[in-house]
């Protein structure tokens, strides 16, 4: 059995005089084992939905990785800057709501020129102001405008190549009470509360779903014990059965051994005879093994001995008779 049961007296008189006991337990393995089913299937389900929020999270931070290096600068330089941080504020305005011909006709003219510029404060617009930046990066290469252009550029780089998300992140900012299509400009700070807003709410998706699969599988786990506590039952049934049956048959050949049967019946075999003959030169030890042994039905069988037929005199009879009648 996968399990102990303790089998007592009240377990025993249930087993063989209860005729609905194994019944209950079959119905409640039944039960337990479809509760067990369907919570597994419930837990699949959770787990499956637990890894597309994961997925949609990681897809989200993947496609939004600059947004944290941004804000983090923005709230540095707003303490430290706060000429720049205005400067890298109108920037990322523009670059968040650029129409959509301007921004096609700085994508052909950045094929042209080969690479991306990001100038926050104008200085590169002219040869001599370019060669300043140049040499400012190459004195001081983490300098606060150098690095919050870096990060607009990959922000930008963003933007192109997942433009589905960023539309998408646009719609859901827009503020209570605008259209869902209105094409009211935003704010880098805005965008980026929105895309925080989508991860939270993931993130928290995930973890539901994670309680909820976790707690399915526990049920399971449960609901699977409780079946093999059933299990276990039937299996003591039986065993209380079978025990009882094999008791009842050892009965049944003590009696024919000891020859009660033959008593009976009036057979005229006389088994109490063949059974002292057989212990005859026995040791007192030897016979208790012996009638034991009869008892428990262990001895092996032998053949039973011939019962000399017992006859008698039919004058001794005749005369007898006479004397029946005459009285």
């Amino acid at each position: 059995m996968s399990e102990e049961i303790k089998i007592d007296d009240e377990f025993r008189k249930a087993a063989l005089f209860d005729l609905e006991f194994e019944k209950s337990q079959k119905k409640s393995a039944e039960f337990n084992q479809s509760n067990a089913d369907f919570a597994a299937q419930q837990a699949q389900y959770h787990a499956e939905r637990e890894k597309e929020s994961q997925q949609a999270l990681n897809d989200l931070r993947s496609k939004t990785s600059s947004f944290f290096g941004i804000q983090s600068m923005l709230e540095m330089l707003d303490k430290y800057n706060p000429t720049l941080k205005a400067q890298a504020e109108a920037c990322l305005f523009d670059i968040i709501n650029k129409d959509p011909i301007d921004r096609a006709y700085s994508d052909r003219k950045k094929k042209k020129s080969g690479k991306e510029t990001i100038d926050l404060d104008g200085s590169k617009k002219t040869l001599w102001g370019k060669l300043k930046n140049k040499a400012k990066n190459f004195w001081y290469p983490n300098n606060q405008k150098k690095t919050m252009e870096s990060y607009i550029a990959d922000f930008k780089k963003d933007m192109e190549a997942h433009p589905e998300t960023y539309e998408w992140l646009k719609r859901c900012a827009r503020p209570e009470g605008k259209s869902y299509d209105s094409e009211e400009k935003l704010s880098f700070s805005q965008l980026y509360e929105q895309s925080e807003k989508m991860a939270k709410y993931y993130n928290s998706e995930r973890v539901d779903r994670m309680t909820d699969k976790n707690r399915n599988a526990q049920y399971a786990e449960e609901s699977k014990a409780r079946v093999q506590n059933r299990e276990a039952k039937i299996a003591a049934i039986h065993e209380v059965r079978d025990k009882a049956a094999k008791e009842i048959e050892l009965r049944a050949f003590s009696r024919e051994t000891s020859g009660i049967r033959d008593i009976q019946n009036n057979t005229g075999v006389d088994r109490l005879e063949e059974k002292a003959k057989m212990m005859e030169g026995m040791t007192p030890q030897q016979r208790l093994a012996f009638r034991m042994s009869q008892l428990r039905g262990t001895a092996k069988e032998t053949p039973a001995a011939p019962v000399a037929p017992r006859t008698v005199d039919s004058n001794v009879m005749n005369k007898a008779l006479e004397s029946k009648m005459r009285a």
